[in-house]
């Protein structure tokens, strides 16, 4: 159980958990407020800056299949203050974080901006093997949405050609071979993608039992 002190400063804090982690240390969301956003406890609506940040950077978290603690590594720091700031004041960023917290799904171009958005932050942190790690991560998902975009493309072009065919019953037959083609020719790849689910899903919950998480 963590006893935060009654006044919360900006210094890392130590905490400890029944792990290998123990003595790590990070700071609470809490004292970063003054940070982002230029208010200190004695200003009036400091405390609801507080929740909000804490709100931003829970939601923002967990979003990124990360757990939605309340605590920042001194090494993404610098990182989520430019994030949560972005998200706070600046007017085109704002309603992506409102629909991410409603679980509303994101366009193409906002989850490209949001994209762009982590990479950007990520660009905040001190370099070391977290670093290296949320660039490769924001650098696959950039590009794993640059391939999503392009079969996307590709499915849509096929079936406007498909919808230039004259005769219904034509066009009926040429849809129901592109779908059988679909589900006969991607049985491998489908398999394979199984397999590797089914190995992550292994490495995490082996991951978890070794620092004494628990496995979702």
């Amino acid at each position: 159980m963590i006893i935060l002190p009654k006044k919360v400063n900006n210094r890392p804090i130590k905490y400890s958990k029944r792990n290998k982690t123990k003595n790590r240390i990070h700071y609470f969301v809490s004292s970063l407020v003054p940070e982002i956003t230029g208010l200190t406890e004695s200003n009036i609506g400091f405390s609801a800056a507080k929740k909000e940040v804490q709100r931003i950077v829970k939601t923002m978290k967990e979003f990124g299949n990360s757990t939605g603690t309340l605590k920042v590594s001194p090494e993404s720091k610098d990182g989520m203050i430019f994030l949560t700031k972005e998200l706070i004041f600046t007017g085109n960023t704002r309603p992506i974080y409102k629909k991410i917290r409603s679980n509303e799904e994101l366009s193409e171009e906002e989850e490209n901006q949001l994209i762009k958005l982590f990479k950007e932050a990520v660009k905040f942190n001190k370099d070391g093997s977290e670093k290296e790690l949320l660039l490769r991560r924001t650098t696959a998902e950039e590009e794993f949405s640059t391939l999503s975009n392009e079969i996307m493309e590709i499915i849509s072009n096929d079936l406007n050609l498909a919808d230039t065919i004259f005769y219904y019953d034509n066009r009926v037959e040429a849809l129901r071979r592109y779908r059988d083609l679909l589900v006969t020719s991607m049985e491998n790849w489908r398999n394979e993608v199984n397999d590797i689910l089914l190995s992550e899903s292994i490495l995490i919950r082996l991951k978890n039992c070794m620092t004494g998480g628990q496995a979702h």
